[in-house]
């Protein structure tokens, strides 16, 4: 068995500064000595008149890159899928024509037509590629905001207010109603 000490170095990491220490124990990890410690303290890597971080800009690029990228993901997986499941056509032209062609295939029309009629497996395609790629998302913040979400709630319940005066039976329906929507009917 051997009687030869380790050394352990102990680092803490901050964001200005690095402190450190060197310490000697034996086989039964006991500390025997302190060989040295310190610290050395540097500028904080901060914009002197904002006091954000200098890799502020960069980070948030990379977060909106990180979103289009999984946005763009999201919708090849949807658009595979229904491929498929002969929602959509293989033919890369006529599935270009499908999901981009607004008049003859306008998703807010198909999805009030889906209500009294049966539709066809690329129309209903459609209509699921156009709902997938406007779908929303769940937060996973801790904390809710009650301020937050007043104005919120407050334009849904205008929302629904105009679909029933509307006399529309969905928000597909109302949509389809509304001259704005047929120009904003993108794929």
């Amino acid at each position: 068995m051997s009687n030869k000490n380790e050394t352990i170095l102990g680092l803490d990491l901050g964001t200005a500064s690095i402190g450190w220490a060197l310490i000697e124990h034996n086989a039964v990890k006991e500390p025997v000595r302190l060989i040295g410690c310190g610290s050395r303290i540097f500028p904080e890597v901060v914009e002197a008149k904002t006091r954000t971080p200098k890799n502020h800009a960069r980070r948030d690029h990379r977060s909106a890159r990180k979103v289009i990228r999984r946005r763009r993901m999201r919708r090849d997986k949807l658009q595979n899928i229904l491929i498929q499941k002969d929602m959509l056509p293989k033919d890369k032209e006529e599935r270009t024509k499908l999901l981009t062609d607004t008049k003859e295939y306008c998703p807010y029309t198909l999805r009030a037509k889906a209500l009294d009629k049966e539709l066809t497996l690329f129309e209903l395609g459609r209509a699921l590629y156009h709902l997938g790629n406007r779908r929303g998302f769940l937060s996973n913040r801790k904390t809710i905001n009650k301020k937050e979400d007043g104005p919120l709630k407050q334009s849904i319940g205008e929302l629904n207010t105009k679909i029933a005066e509307s006399g529309a039976r969905t928000l597909g329906e109302y949509l389809k109603n509304l001259e704005v929507a047929q120009d904003a009917a993108r794929p």
